[in-house]
């Protein structure tokens, strides 16, 4: 009974589809609608958490890094999911909450860092918040 608890706890190998136009973004609580745009992370504690845009995901995990695990983003372009590992992003128009950010394969000419794209989304955020250095 616990080997099950436990299998039945552990966060899935990879990439699952949410429910479309009906799970909420863990961080901003918009719908996620768009795949172009979707990500998600695997808590490991096996909770998975679906995002509505790109920064969304970033943002969460550096706000709960207790809760970082494995993470996927959609590529922008293509129906596939790109492990967080292998993505980079390109700037990107219309994504749900403005971030700019698309994800394609890290070698992909022009992709920057995850690193990157998350300075890029914190100071978007504090530029928001009237608390811009």
């Amino acid at each position: 009974l616990v080997l099950a608890l436990r299998w039945a706890q552990s966060p899935p190998e990879g990439p699952v589809e949410p429910s479309w136009s009906r799970t909420p973004c863990a961080h901003c609580g918009m719908l996620v609608g768009d795949p172009a745009h979707a990500a998600q992370l695997h808590t490991p504690a096996g909770e998975v958490l679906f995002f509505d845009d790109a920064g969304c995901l970033l943002l969460y995990a550096a706000e709960h890094p207790d809760e970082a695990g494995s993470a996927w983003f959609h590529h922008f372009r293509e129906p596939r999911w790109i492990p967080e590992a292998d993505a980079g992003f390109l700037a990107a128009e219309g994504t749900p909450m403005s971030y700019g950010l698309g994800a394609v394969d890290a070698g992909e000419p022009g992709a920057r860092s995850r690193v990157a794209a998350l300075a890029d989304v914190q100071r978007l955020e504090a530029s928001r918040r009237g608390t811009a250095k």
